[in-house]
């Protein structure tokens, strides 16, 4: 062996890539020397005469196409190893997301939206205002994929309650066949959509200074049973709920709060006396006895479904928030920002034969090099089209806080339901009360409109108001 160190063979390929491996080289060469089942030449060589040399004939090798999630992980690691190592705004990070949506994938969005799209309008039948509300601003979305924080999930109290919104619900998608398994499981929710408002008058007894709230469950009718299992079940075949009161104390804690509940006695001539009194709906406490080991009383069990429903409004809020609108009605979803041109991929181009635009990214910072010798810093910002269709769909994506006011952020006004456009109550200043209908409305010409939203030395010029939900976990460890 001639050519026995690294640098002699390194060396020795060069030239046989050069002269192609059926040259006089590489037949001189061929016993020291082990080629490649293909070499591709290095560098364009001439002959003599100066006319090209002929190349080697390329084998055909398949290329394997590379899926739209692969892509989107890709990116994502790149975003978040580059975050790791350089220094990132806070609103840039908040975009790039973290562990609880970085799971999701296209077919998670393609299911979600079209779970979401089926059912929602049934909601009319249940709770008109929170249609209305909703089906303009939007319903986050929890997809299959999307995580919540084990911290959040387990916490005895909550760390600043006057900060919780006023108006927010949260939408838990699922497949048909899942919907199907839960349906008949032992302790799965049927409950597909959870809604909390703060009540202006409310019947019930707190503690001074509670934070309190409405919690309304809706599960709304299927197509996905047989007659044999809706025969079976009545409860399948129409939109049913339940809803209660609870409390956030003071201290953090969550409780489950009375509410004035009638009872009738018959007595033995017939007759009938009317007892009413404050209780926690019996209902509740039978509920949380059929529960896991872990609920104790209905306490528990209604603190557990505060938290669920808190934190998983916080993940479907995280990253990018992408409103998809079919018609009149509207859901709203979390992504990182990275995933956007994945999933997007396939948007409508504005013209037949035109190009696609590009999709809303962030740009990190970066030294610009100018002609003149100069050398400018240039921040973190955002570039790319944030309006388009898709799949049918009318699509805006936008980051909240920047883009527009989040809708999640109302926690200072006290929303009114029922008709928008009748007085309110004697003493009520309008700034402090809000028809859910008005707040809707301007929701929707605020996330619809076209801005581009200026971001200089790497902070956005303008600054919403942001929800105070969930954003990180207690402990490091959870996830």
């Amino acid at each position: 062996m001639n050519y026995a160190t690294p640098e002699g063979q390194a060396w020795v390929r060069y030239w046989v890539g050069v002269f192609g491996p059926d040259s006089a080289l590489a037949r001189f060469l061929r016993d020291d020397i082990e080629p490649p089942a293909h070499v591709k030449p290095a560098i364009r060589s001439k002959s003599a005469n100066g006319h090209k040399r002929p190349q080697a004939a390329k084998p055909h090798a398949s290329v394997k196409s590379v899926k739209p999630e692969e892509r989107a992980a890709r990116r994502l690691e790149r975003d978040v190893e580059r975050v790791k190592r350089l220094p990132v705004s806070d609103w840039a990070k908040a975009i790039i997301g973290d562990a609880r949506i970085q799971k999701i994938t296209l077919q998670d969005i393609l299911d979600s939206v079209e779970d979401y799209f089926s059912l929602f309008d049934q909601l009319r039948r249940v709770n008109r205002e929170a249609y209305a509300y909703f089906s303009r601003v939007g319903a986050p979305i929890m997809p299959p994929h999307d995580y919540i924080w084990a911290g959040e999930l387990t916490a005895l109290t909550v760390a600043t309650p006057e900060l919780l919104p006023s108006y927010f619900g949260v939408f838990l998608a699922r497949t048909k066949e899942q919907a199907h398994e839960d349906a008949f499981a032992k302790h799965a929710s049927l409950f597909d959509f959870h809604l909390f408002e703060k009540p202006k008058n409310h019947g019930t007894v707190a503690p001074l200074g509670s934070t309190i709230f409405t919690h309304n469950t809706f599960s709304l009718k299927r197509d996905i049973f047989t007659a044999e299992e809706r025969h079976k079940f009545p409860h399948l075949r129409r939109n049913w709920g339940s809803w209660w009161y609870l409390g956030v104390l003071p201290d953090g804690s969550v409780r489950a709060l009375p509410h004035r509940m009638q009872t009738h006695q018959r007595l033995p001539n017939g007759d009938y006396v009317h007892h009413s009194a404050f209780h926690i709906p019996p209902g509740l406490r039978d509920w949380a006895k059929t529960c896991s080991d872990d609920i104790k009383d209905a306490h528990d069990l209604v603190r557990l479904w505060f938290n669920i429903a808190v934190a998983a409004t916080a993940s479907a809020t995280a990253g990018v928030t992408v409103t998809i609108r079919k018609g009149k009605r509207a859901a709203r979803l979390g992504v990182p920002v990275s995933n956007l041109r994945a999933f997007f991929a396939d948007r409508d181009p504005e013209s037949e034969g035109a190009r696609r635009k590009a999709i809303m990214h962030l740009r990190l910072g970066h030294d610009r090099h100018m002609a003149d010798g100069r050398i400018i810093p240039v921040g973190e910002h955002l570039s790319g089209e944030r309006f388009f269709t898709w799949r049918g769909y009318e699509v805006t994506v936008g980051v909240p806080g920047i883009h527009f006011p989040a809708p999640e952020a109302f926690r200072d006004q006290i929303l009114i339901e029922g008709d928008p456009d009748a007085p309110l109550p004697a003493g009520a200043d309008c700034g402090d009360l809000a028809p859910v209908q008005f707040v809707a409305n301007m929701m929707d010409k605020l996330i619809r409109r076209p801005i581009r939203a200026p971001i200089r030395r790497g902070q956005p010029v303008y600054r919403y108001h942001e929800a105070h939900l969930p954003a990180a976990p207690r402990d490091k460890a959870d996830g």
